[in-house]
């Protein structure tokens, strides 16, 4: 009975210590590509290089590329949404380009969840527009420029959602390119990695108790487990 009393009081103690020590959500947005991919690993990237027809191809409103779906999400009926996978020199290599409605709306939904994601950006007529990233419910803002910017995320809590939103008008049309996503350095494990780390403590209690009652009997007192006494 003895050990089985100090396996639940391991269990409980452990219990505390993953309820007090879980952090607080926290995210960090990079400008520059050097900074956040020192601080990520295990990273996917996709470069939209392909073959195409022409200047350009067209995929309809969903691409999905190495376990990432991007699709262009339609607001607006009277207009088309559609993905472009598009040749030019804006980038040095082909990129994606998504137009619809006002606001021009991407949402890329990766395969497993990630805690990091990094990509350029920009008008691709270098018009300088309002591009919103948009993760978990945590908005940025951040104007693109004549050249490609850079837009870089981490956080502690995996996501499995992007949302980029940005204005349309027949002059103003977003591109992305050498898109990134993976697992931030140092992040904690997910609540479900706890959840199975309580379970496998349960799971030794569990078989401990089965053990004692395979003992020949012996009668206890109630204060077994509160002050571990002994049997009379």
């Amino acid at each position: 009975m003895r050990g089985i009393c100090v396996v639940f009081q391991w269990f409980a103690a452990a219990l505390a210590m993953v309820v007090a020590a879980a952090p607080a959500a926290a995210q960090t947005v990079y400008s520059d590509r050097a900074t956040f991919t020192a601080a990520t690993n295990t990273t996917t990237t996709i470069l939209f290089d392909t073959a195409f027809e022409g200047s350009f191809t067209s995929h309809g409103p969903t691409y999905t590329v190495a376990g990432a779906t991007f699709t262009d999400t339609e607001i607006n009926t009277l207009d088309q949404a559609y993905l472009l996978l598009a040749a030019g020199t804006q980038y040095g290599s082909d990129y994606l380009q998504w137009q619809g409605s006002d606001p021009q709306v991407l949402t890329v939904s990766f395969a497993s969840a990630v805690t990091a994601v990094g990509f350029d950006f920009m008008e691709v007529r270098a018009n300088s527009i309002p591009f919103t990233f948009t993760i978990s419910g945590n908005s940025t803002t951040v104007a693109s420029g004549a050249s490609p910017s850079f837009f870089g995320y981490t956080s502690n809590t995996p996501f499995s959602t992007l949302i980029i939103s940005s204005p349309h008008s027949n002059s103003f049309f977003a591109t992305l390119d050498n898109f990134q996503y993976g697992i931030a350095i140092g992040t904690v494990p997910e609540p479900t990695t706890w959840a199975m780390m309580l379970l496998g403590f349960a799971g030794i209690g569990v078989a401990m108790r089965r053990r004692q009652r395979a003992l020949p009997t012996q009668r206890r007192t109630p204060q077994d487990c509160d002050g571990l006494a002994t049997t009379a």
